[in-house]
Order: structure tokens, then C-alpha cells, then sequence
């Protein structure tokens, strides 16, 4: 077999065997040392994940070496001295990922985390933590540990290199050389996603499987996450001077007590939790627009028949712009922060948002969507926060893929009406179902009753959106849950739609709807709120107490002075007086308008005064959601 396989094949395969081969011999130590006394179970989907997390750390190390022995095989003539330089800087890279994967052993015995950028805050004290180090024998034991380990996989890797060089490149056709290359080249372009998913590479919070935090640990590899960061050179977080100023004016804004930095609120709803079944409807891109407000086109008219039927809050923002900002903002009740990903960086720990609540209640919580579920990390984040299970489109079998988002809207809701009926009858659900049809590029399915009437993909892909959820509402009436439950519609944002504003509102002006007629008389709520406020919302139409750790309160109460919202590089405010503010942070510009009129007059210095006001509760909002955050949930 070695004859037909090139030389420099045979050493990079024996590369990655080596090195794969060590950060199991890691894994396995660190899942030994580690261990919780109690039942540790998924192991192997977590040494499955850590083996792709392993791949693509000895991809990226093996990288330059790959890419010159490719070109040296493809020329048939080997380049030696500069073969050697990338091989030894191969070696030292090595000794640092080992190094790091060695020293999270005992890093998260005693932190609790992987090995992080956390170790440069001793930078200044280096001298009494390497006292610390080395008076302490373990650590000796892992440093003896280490050093074997590297030496024995440096003369392996050493040996596999010298036989290398002995050896005379062999001269093959011009067809094979073409094939072998694009062939290793495959290879390594895998290896360096880390998946075969062509939505999204490989990121580290796929290691986030399940709720335990030693086994989310244990499958990734730490130098994945390690490297990544601190070669980002993002900025560390430094806490305001002014922190208890802004958390009493947060305190304010929430009606808080808490003392010191908290804004918890203890809430007492009356009664005993009437355990309803919860679905959130969280749809692509709906915005008032859509519905004909501001003189929009009407692309949802099938959703004028439900408000009809349900409480429909006319005044009602997305946190953000994006997906992400929407699904996390709706599901642990804190604004989105600028152009920061939740989803992604916010995974330390359980925000105890609405499916964590509801699990203490025994609830089932599980998430749907059209297509990858590991786009945005949304599953990782997801299992972080109570949800039992995420639903994608691989597991979808009743239609197939129209785009890159997917299975179109109405295959996603059949899945999940299928799913309801083998669900424990006895045991409520919250299931969070995730739209994407109404998002470029705009395919509608075909083979259905729906008719496309516009000549324009993007009205014809918002009705047939319309359409479907119309039409699963219709299906769902027909199951015996249906009078048990709780329905939410929503947007995940809305959509730039010609707004004359320089922060268009109605990429934030969503419908909220809550449809339950054996619980809730329709009627319509024209007082600011916002998706933080989905959850206490839900929790109290539940009468369940809980203590609220967010930022969100219970949308039919009293109406809020304002809420806020952002657009990765801009900050926005509606008050409850309809007008709404906004500053863009890159030039400092202001703006205050009557917004119902989509009114042109800027009220910035008319009311200096008030919009100065506004300007500083709404950055003690998101500065104390921040600093929070930072200290709470900040993954890496």
C-alpha cells in the first residue's frame, strides 16, 4: 500500500495520527482526573465532538508544512532547508498546544473552565504564581507528564520526518499529481472547518452538548478557543467607574431593591401554576411594515384574522437586528449589546430564562428549525439554558432542503405537530419554533395549495410565511393540546424597509401576539414593550413565582417610560409619549422624532433636556446588562 501513497502523505498522516493520538491521551486524562462523583453520561458524542475540535487544532498546526510539501511533490523537487524551519516550528507548536492541554487538567479543577485568557490576569504576579506552581507536587506531576508525552511524540515525529528526507520523491503522471493534491488539499480544508457542513464551520460552542458543564468541557479542545481568542485581540472589558450609578439607575428603571450589583426582583404571581403548554412562534424578519403600518405593503394578511382572536401589543421592539439578537433577547430576558454575539460568547452559565423556569415547572422545552442548528451556535447556547431538545433539518424527514436555510416554514411546523403527538400527554411543553422562509433568497416551496400573486419574491415568500403559519394554526386546533396552550408570535427582527430614518424602525417595530381564547380576551396593548419581556410575560399568564435576573418585566402591566434597542453600531429608544430615540455611536449624531408619522422634525435640541435624560438611563441599561453579563456569562 506505501508504494502508491506519496512520502509526504505518509508523514503528514502520521503527523496527525501522533498528535490526534496525544489530545486523546488528554482527553481521556483529563476525563479521569476531573471527573464528578456523580453518572457522567454522552461520552461518546462527547469524545466525538472533541476529536473534530482535534482536527482542526493539528489542521491549523500542520497548515504551512501541508501546503510547501504539496507544492514540492506537485514540482517534484523537495525544498528542504525551508521543509525543515516550518517542521521544527511545527514542533513548537506542539509544545505549546500540548502544554495548554496538560495545564487545563488541574486549570479546571480548581476554576471550574477549560484553560483560558484568564491565566494573563497573574501576568504582573508571574513570580508568585510559578512559586505556587512548583511548590505544589500534582503540579509537578503534570509538568513530568507533559514533558514524557512531548518527548516521546518529538522522536516519533523526528523519526517519521528523517525517513522523509531519505527518501527519493517519486515521479508520477501529471493526473495522479493533480488528484493526490486536490485529494490532501480536501483534506486540509476540512480539517480546518472541522465539519462537512457547508452553513457553518466548526466553532467552540459546539462543544456546549448538554447542561453539564464537565462535559461541554471535556469535549473541547482548549487550545481551540485559547488561540482563537487571544489572537482576535479583542479588547478586555473594563468595568465603568460610575457602576453603582448606573445599576440604581437600572434599579429604577426595573423597580429593583435588590441591593448591592443586582437587579434581581422577586415575583409573586397568585395561585398555582396552571402548567399551559407554551409555543413561541419566532418569525423571519415580521415587522409592522409587513402588516401595512407605516403605509407598508400588506404581505401578512392571515395574520389580521389571528390578532382578531388574540392580545395583539401594537408597540413592540426586537433587541437587535439579527437572529441571534432575537432569540437570545426573547429567551433570557436581557437586551443585545451592540454588535456582540450572544449565541456565541455568552455561555458560562444558565441565564434562568423562560425554559428554565419552566423546566423547574417540569416542563419539556425543545427548539425547531429550519436549517443547521449549529449556525450561531444556537445549540449550544440552547442547551446551556434548560432546552432538552434542538430539532434541524437533518432531522426533519417529511420534506427536504429548498435552500441554505432549510426546509420552507410549513415543514418545520408539520415536524412539529408530528412530534407533539408521541410527547408524554400528561407532561407540559414549551417548544420555540424558528421561521426562515421569510429571508432572502426568497424560495417559495412548491407542490402546495399556497398561489403566489406578486411579481416581487420577496412579497411572495412573506405571504407564503403568512400562509403557513395561518395554516398551522389551523392544524393545530385539530389537537387536543391546542385549548391547553399558549401560542406567541413574534418577530425575530423586523426588516429595512425604506424608512426615512437613519436607524430604520422598522428593522425593530414587531408584532407581539399572544393567542389563547380559553385564557386571554382579545385586545389590543399600545404601551411599549420589548422581547426581554416575552418570558415574564409568559411566566406570569402561568402564575408561576420566580425571581427575575433580567431585564424583562410582564408586558401587561404598568407601561415602561421607554425600551431600548440596538443595531450593532447604533443605540435606539421608544417611549411611551411614541417618540423614539436614537444616537449613532461612530459620529455621535442624535435624533429624536414623533415616530407614529414617521415625523421628520428633529426634536434633539427642541427637548435637549429630556432626550440628555433619555441618553443616560438608556446607557446605564446596557452598561449594567454588560457588566453583568461579563461577570455572569462571558464564555471566553
Amino acid at each position: 500500500m506505501q508504494k502508491y501513497i506519496p512520502g509526504h502523505l505518509r508523514l503528514l498522516l502520521t503527523i496527525y495520527l501522533i498528535e490526534l493520538l496525544v489530545f486523546l491521551f488528554y482527553r481521556f486524562f483529563f476525563y479521569y482526573y476531573n471527573q464528578p462523583d456523580s453518572l457522567v453520561t454522552g461520552l461518546a458524542e462527547t469524545f466525538t465532538i472533541g476529536l473534530q475540535f482535534d482536527l482542526a487544532v493539528v489542521s491549523y498546526a500542520i497548515a504551512p508544512l501541508f501546503i510547501l510539501m504539496s507544492i514540492e511533490f506537485a514540482l517534484n523537487k523537495k525544498k528542504l532547508r525551508i521543509g525543515t524551519i516550518l517542521f521544527y516550528a511545527l514542533l513548537v507548536i506542539a509544545f505549546l498546544t500540548q502544554l495548554l492541554s496538560a495545564g487545563s487538567i488541574p486549570y479546571y479543577k480548581q476554576f471550574g473552565n477549560p484553560i483560558n485568557q484568564n491565566v494573563f490576569l497573574y501576568a504582573k504576579e508571574a513570580k508568585f504564581v510559578s512559586a505556587m506552581i512548583f511548590g505544589d507536587i500534582d503540579y509537578w506531576g503534570f509538568l513530568l507528564v507533559f514533558a514524557l508525552i512531548y518527548i516521546l511524540s518529538s522522536y516519533l515525529l523526528f523519526k517519521a520526518y528523517n525517513r522523509y528526507r531519505s527518501q527519493e520523491l517519486k515521479n508520477y503522471s501529471s493526473f495522479t499529481k493533480t488528484g493526490y493534491v486536490l485529494l490532501s488539499c480536501l483534506f486540509l480544508f476540512v480539517g480546518l472547518r472541522g465539519r462537512l457542513s457547508f452553513k457553518s464551520p466548526l466553532h467552540e460552542g459546539m462543544a456546549l452538548i448538554s447542561n453539564n458543564n464537565f462535559i461541554n468541557s471535556l469535549a473541547v479542545n482548549p487550545n481551540f478557543p485559547f488561540w482563537k481568542n487571544l489572537l482576535s485581540k479583542k479588547e478586555a472589558y473594563q468595568t465603568p467607574e460610575n457602576i453603582n450609578e448606573l445599576f440604581s439607575i437600572s434599579k429604577n428603571y426595573l423597580n429593583s431593591s435588590d441591593s448591592g450589583k443586582s437587579i434581581q426582583r422577586s415575583i409573586q404571581n397568585p395561585g398555582v401554576p396552571n402548567q399551559y403548554n407554551v409555543v413561541v412562534l419566532l418569525m423571519e424578519s415580521l415587522c409592522l411594515f409587513k402588516m401595512g403600518y407605516y403605509n407598508g405593503v400588506k404581505t401578512y394578511p392571515l395574520l389580521d384574522s389571528i390578532v382578531k382572536e388574540s392580545v395583539f401589543f401594537d408597540r413592540f421592539f426586537s433587541s437587535g437586528i439579527h437572529t441571534f439578537n432575537g432569540l437570545f433577547s426573547t429567551l433570557t430576558g436581557f437586551p443585545s449589546i451592540l454588535n456582540e454575539q450572544p449565541l456565541r460568547n455568552y455561555t458560562q452559565q444558565n441565564f434562568e430564562g423562560l425554559a428554565y423556569q419552566l423546566k423547574k415547572q417540569n416542563y419539556y422545552c425543545s427548539f425547531y428549525t429550519t436549517h443547521d442548528k449549529h449556525f450561531d451556535n444556537m445549540a449550544g447556547f440552547l442547551k446551556v439554558n434548560s432546552f432538552d431538545q434542538i430539532i434541524d433539518n437533518t432531522e426533519i424527514t417529511s420534506g427536504e432542503a429548498i435552500n441554505n436555510l432549510g426546509v420552507p416554514d410549513h415543514v418545520l411546523y408539520d415536524e412539529f405537530l408530528q412530534r407533539t403527538k408521541k410527547q408524554k400527554p400528561q407532561q407540559p411543553f414549551l417548544a420555540v419554533l424558528l421561521s426562515a422562509s421569510d429571508h432572502g433568497p426568497w424560495d417559495v416551496p412548491k407542490n402546495i395549495s399556497f398561489q403566489a400573486k406578486s411579481d416581487k419574491k420577496e412579497e411572495n415568500a412573506a405571504a407564503y410565511a403568512d400562509w403557513a403559519l395561518f395554516r398551522f394554526l389551523e392544524e393545530a386546533k385539530k389537537e387536543a393540546w391546542y385549548k391547553n396552550t399558549i401560542f406567541v408570535i413574534l418577530g425575530d427582527h423586523g426588516l429595512s424597509m425604506g424608512h426615512t430614518y437613519q436607524m430604520p424602525l422598522s428593522y425593530h417595530h414587531i408584532p407581539l401576539v399572544i393567542h389563547c381564547p380559553a385564557l386571554l380576551k382579545p385586545d389590543t396593548v399600545s404601551y411599549p414593550a420589548y422581547q426581554p419581556d416575552v418570558g415574564p410575560t409568559l411566566l406570569s399568564l402561568l402564575n408561576i413565582s420566580y425571581p427575575n435576573k433580567g431585564f424583562g418585566q410582564n408586558a401587561f402591566e404598568h407601561p415602561r417610560e421607554f425600551v431600548l434597542f440596538t443595531a450593532d453600531d447604533k443605540i435606539g429608544a421608544v417611549t411611551k409619549d411614541d417618540l423614539y430615540y436614537f444616537e449613532l455611536l461612530n459620529s455621535g449624531d442624535r435624533y429624536l422624532y414623533h415616530f407614529p408619522e414617521l415625523d421628520q422634525n428633529n426634536l434633539i435640541h427642541t427637548k435637549q433636556n429630556y432626550s440628555d435624560s433619555l441618553k443616560q438611563n438608556v446607557k446605564a441599561v446596557f452598561e449594567t446588562a454588560k457588566y453583568l453579563i461579563r461577570q455572569n456569562h462571558y464564555a471566553y
